[in-house]
């Protein structure tokens, strides 16, 4: 990894608030003015279950070893992270997705308690959204 995606790395957590807020308005904006109310609340909850079940199998695929299933685990978060705008938690999973084969067990643990970490944040932003937007549509 290079010093400058270790030093990204190592300041996402304090600035996801801040990093995520414009993209994750502009992209749930997007998805209400696609399809309205009902989309949005399939979307969020898709998001919420999906995150869930992937950092469950996140866990297991570090706690066996399986460098494979982490990457592809962090791939499919940083997906779904990009499309609710949720851009520290794309940044975060995109950087395990890339260096999983390289790195130790403990060091992807640590990647994996980071994402831990912002996946909370991003629902609850996504719960403000949610419980705010009919004042958009």
């Amino acid at each position: 990894m290079t010093s400058r995606a270790a030093s990204v790395l190592e300041h996402l957590e304090e600035a996801s608030n801040f990093v995520a807020a414009p993209h994750m308005q502009d992209a749930l904006g997007g998805v209400l003015r696609i399809g309205g109310r009902d989309l949005l609340e399939k979307v969020v909850d898709l998001f919420q279950s999906m995150s869930r079940d992937r950092l469950e199998k996140m866990r297991s695929a570090v706690a066996s070893g399986d460098r494979v299933q982490v990457s592809r685990l962090a791939h499919a978060m940083k997906g779904s992270a990009a499309q609710v705008g949720a851009e520290a938690l794309r940044t975060m999973s995109f950087l395990l997705e890339q260096d999983a084969a390289s790195l130790d067990v403990p060091t992807m643990a640590k990647r994996i308690a980071q994402i831990e970490r912002e996946v909370p944040l991003v629902w609850a932003a996504l719960e403000h959204f949610r419980a705010t937007a009919t004042n958009r549509t």
